[in-house]
């Protein structure tokens, strides 16, 4: 917020909700204490603007409005894996989406996280799907903290309701393989997916990296992945 000097008054100026906003504050730029009043008017003239006064009201996007047109084209794809947002909000849209950004309350973020934390895996290849993980959970409340985060920086929402939602703690999943798993599960394979797991093991890439395209992939991807490729043809 800045009050300046123009035809002998003090303005308020400020840019909220993407517009720049010259209101008088009604103190001429006289002594010190008309500039401390016409500072003390320019914080009521800022609630009057956000209240809806001056002829102005504030145009707050719904949440799918505001990820589909701002927050996805601007920063998700600037991510590497930008699937992983898509993924999150799969889930938020249906229980966020229609509603306004300033309309979401602490109690909305709560039961949220309470209904994904009753939804069970969506993977189609586990015959008795489970609950999702907490840290699962913890993921999608902290991306959404984020998005929320982002619509207050754009002064479309003035406090984040996420904020107040606190982080839950979480055991990690073990997913290593011990020497004898490894041993067992190359022993179960032909000569030629001995070698695919191996690479595999031995560089730590994911298999959908493995089988993507690496020129999408991370420099040290694609550096691993050059120097097995010439090792498979010195081997063959």
């Amino acid at each position: 917020m800045a009050i300046k000097k123009r035809n002998g008054r003090w303005i308020f100026v400020q840019k909220i909700g993407g517009k720049l906003h010259r209101v008088s504050t009604g103190y001429p730029v006289a002594t010190k204490a008309t500039k401390e009043a016409a500072g003390r008017r320019a914080t009521e003239i800022e609630l009057e603007i956000r209240a809806g006064m001056h002829g102005w009201t504030k145009d707050v996007p719904t949440v799918e409005r505001y990820w589909s047109s701002t927050y996805r084209p601007t920063y998700t794809l600037q991510k590497r894996a930008p699937q992983r947002d898509d993924q999150v909000m799969a889930h938020a849209l249906p229980f966020f989406g229609s509603l306004r950004l300033d309309a979401v309350k602490k109690s909305d973020c709560e039961r949220c996280l309470n209904q994904r934390r009753a939804a069970v895996s969506a993977n189609p290849r586990r015959k008795t799907p489970g609950r999702i993980a907490e840290g699962t959970v913890q993921r999608e409340r902290s991306f959404l903290h984020a998005l929320f985060q982002q619509a207050v920086e754009d002064q479309l929402i003035d406090r984040n309701p996420w904020r107040g939602v606190e982080r839950q703690g979480y055991a990690v999943r073990e997913r290593l393989l011990t020497e004898a798993e490894q041993a067992e599960l190359l022993r179960r394979l032909s000569p030629r997916f001995q070698r695919f797991v191996l690479f595999l093991l031995g560089t730590g890439v994911r298999l959908e990296e493995c089988r993507g395209d690496p020129t999408n992939a991370r420099p040290s991807l694609v550096r691993a992945l050059g120097s097995s490729h010439r090792q498979v043809r010195k081997d063959t």
